[in-house]
């Protein structure tokens, strides 16, 4: 979809989101020219987080194409910041056809499907506290960012189309880095956090990487475009997620074109997650949900409190690929991390 983008579109994109104050002009505006309520509450978001790959995608359609949340969609682009007035000043083309996304996996998406634009603000505002040359750490969020944060998804919610109001709901790999600044943001927040068997995960992510660097290579907008959004997982953009200096030693074993590297992508991630993760997070294994969509979102609606029925044509398990060429000891680590995940998730 990203390279189908026309010259003037491109130009609109590099203007909104490639130049910073830019968009933090256009945040600026949206608070100046949208009346808010700045004393109403955020009632229930939810916040699916996890590593690529493992169907935080599917998961988030599934649950907005319920009618009960709002969440920033294609239409909001380039000017996600001020989703109130790039409503007011462009025409929507809500009726225009589905194309497969840029990852090539079967996701048809067009200007309505949502998808997480949200990383936009943190890059804008707060880039250089978590974006490195090389990598991404850990987010320090101070009061001040939590409380422009409030307001952002503030802005998303009035967005709506519908006068009755809606959860916020959000997909973003990256808010890792910030769980616990996004709990404090919003302490009734229901945190989804998918996982995957290790071995294949870490194949699709590296089949991912190989297809985004030839993408990348023959159209250079498209490693802009992903920057822009904060999405560096795969490609000529790739930052791998630092929480430990110990990390990088590890990483460095490895090249970004071997399976290994990516079982290190996977046990990092995920370490993290069994260390960190909320008390109150749902966990859940994404061949879980292709094989018994309907008993995991029984699960999901309890928690969630709501009354989806998922379509179970979203949840079409990935080929099982038959993979060797691995170091035994980083599949063992892995296997132990996704024993332990599969305790913590809701049976």
């Amino acid at each position: 979809m990203v390279s189908n983008y026309t010259l003037a579109s491109k130009f609109l994109h590099q203007m909104a989101l490639g130049n910073i104050n830019v968009a933090k002009l256009s945040f600026e505006l949206e608070k100046a020219l949208t009346p808010l309520n700045t004393n109403s509450i955020v009632e229930k978001p939810v916040f699916i987080t996890g590593l690529a790959r493992s169907g935080t995608t599917i998961l988030m359609r599934s649950l907005y194409e319920s009618n009960s949340f709002k969440s920033l969609t294609y239409s909001d682009m380039p000017f996600v910041l001020m989703p109130n007035l790039w409503k007011k000043f462009h025409v929507s083309t809500s009726g225009s056809q589905l194309q497969e996304r840029a990852h090539k996996d079967g996701i048809m998406v067009n200007n309505e499907s949502p998808e997480s634009f949200e990383e936009v603000f943190w890059r804008v505002f707060y880039h250089k506290d978590y974006i490195q040359n090389n990598y991404l750490i850990k987010h320090q969020v101070s009061d001040e960012m939590i409380h422009q944060f409030r307001w952002f998804i503030k802005l998303v919610t009035k967005a709506s189309k519908n006068e009755q109001p809606k959860r916020y709901l959000s997909k973003n790999n990256n808010n890792i880095l910030r769980i616990s600044a996004i709990q404090k943001a919003f302490p009734d927040a229901k945190i989804v956090i998918p996982f995957r068997n290790p071995l294949q995960h870490a194949f699709s992510l590296m089949n991912q990487h190989h297809h985004f660097i030839h993408a990348q290579t023959k159209d250079r907008f498209i490693l802009n475009y992903m920057q822009w959004l904060g999405h560096f997982e795969f490609g000529n953009g790739h930052k791998p997620f630092l929480f430990d200096t110990k990390n990088i030693t590890e990483l460095k074993k490895y090249n970004k074109n071997h399976i290994n590297y990516w079982l290190v992508i996977w046990n990092n991630y995920y370490s993290e997650i069994l260390a960190n993760t909320p008390k109150n997070a749902f966990l859940v294994q994404y061949e879980d949900i292709c094989s018994e969509p309907l008993k995991i979102f029984n699960q999901l609606n309890f928690y969630l409190d709501t009354s989806i029925i998922p379509s179970e044509n979203y949840f079409k398990p990935a080929l099982t690929k038959n993979i060797s060429d691995y170091d035994i000891n980083l599949f063992h680590k892995s296997n132990e991390i996704f024993e332990q995940l599969q305790q913590k998730k809701i049976k």
